[in-house]
């Protein structure tokens, strides 16, 4: 823990010991300054890094996918610890990840890279709800794609898809012809035959506990939808989607 402090020579011994407590203590684990690196937890050995990088008080704190090799529990607790570590500490982060969860819940600001080019940047709640591209769409969120011609009818522009279904767009919508519509997977509604926009049949579901995912095929396109775990169809069961029109994003082909 004091290895920042003495290769940079900040500080007396005493007063480097001082700051190895305060950083132990930021992160919750004072009480175990004796124990060796091979006695902690996964998690705990986490806190150990983060309390070494911040123990110096450096003015940019980089991080770099800290939490990739935690199970989904730890995980979740150092994402809760380390929002509550930048409040006490208000450090400037880099935070480096491949998880979309993360990315929300940590960041007061996204750069979304995709091949080394800025996709998108701004506000984590910007980009989840305007997403620029079919790249931001399904990487934060993980919306379906769906190819569809945007044409104009009486009720106003309408997504016609590859099996002839439509769906209602929002009436500002400009863009006409060939396009992509973005469907996130909690913004569909799963009903039975007859009740929505739109049919298709189940072809999978997947049960994650307090919900459940359905693969819907709809002529050659499968979408996912997110629903109630109490809501039970069969595989191969024609079911409706109900889509609002205004959750629904409609991109440019190639965006």
């Amino acid at each position: 823990m004091r290895f920042p402090l003495r290769m940079r020579r900040i500080g007396t011994l005493d007063e480097q010991r001082d700051k190895v407590r305060d950083a132990l203590e930021t992160v919750q684990l004072g009480h175990l300054a004796d124990r060796q690196p091979n006695q902690l937890s996964g998690g705990q050995q986490q806190r150990v890094a983060l309390a070494r990088a911040i123990v110096s008080r450096p003015q940019i704190l980089l991080l770099d996918e800290p939490l990739s090799n935690l199970d989904a529990r730890l995980r979740e607790d150092m994402q809760v610890e380390l929002i509550e570590i930048h409040k006490r500490l208000g450090l400037t982060t880099l935070f480096v990840t491949h998880d979309q969860e993360e990315a929300l819940s940590l960041s007061d600001r996204i750069i979304l890279l995709n091949k080394g080019k800025i996709e998108q940047e701004g506000a984590p709640r910007e980009i989840y709800a305007q997403p620029a591209t079919g790249y931001a769409s399904s990487f934060l969120g993980a919306a379906n794609l769906v190819s569809a011609n945007i044409t104009e009818e009486a009720g106003g522009p309408v997504a016609t898809l590859a099996d002839g279904q439509t769906l209602p767009v929002g009436k500002d919508e400009t863009r006409r012809g060939p396009a992509v519509v973005a469907l996130r997977q909690e913004d569909v509604a799963i009903k039975p035959k007859g009740e929505g926009v739109i049919e298709g049949k189940v072809r999978t579901r997947v049960y994650l506990g307090a919900r459940n995912r359905y693969v819907i095929q709809i002529g050659k396109e499968e979408i996912r939808v997110l629903a109630p775990h109490d809501l039970d169809f069969e595989r191969g069961e024609t079911v409706g989607l109900a889509i609002d029109p205004a959750r629904l994003r409609v991109l440019s082909e190639g965006e």
